[in-house]
């Protein structure tokens, strides 16, 4: 897989089944077919990999490279704030 000097990211759009609803993975052209939501997500979770990289020397949560994966889920119903 090829990766942004270490980033490992997969983007899945409302994962009921999520290996049917990968929108884009590592490797796959930027910002390719993903709106504008998933586009921001993909650069914010890169965002938050580096923070941990280069402060805490961490790879990915669990310190062993696990791929960062990210859901997007359109909001359906109005969100009420109070």
């Amino acid at each position: 897989m090829s990766t942004r000097g270490g980033v490992q990211q997969t983007v899945y759009y409302d994962p009921a089944n999520p290996t049917e609803n990968r929108v884009w993975n590592e490797g796959d052209p930027f910002p390719g077919a993903l709106n504008q939501d998933q586009q921001q997500e993909v650069t914010g979770t890169g965002n938050a990999y580096w923070l941990f990289r280069d402060t805490f020397g961490r790879d990915s949560y669990d310190g062993a490279g696990h791929t960062m994966t990210t859901v997007n889920k359109p909001i359906t119903k109005p969100i009420t704030v109070f």
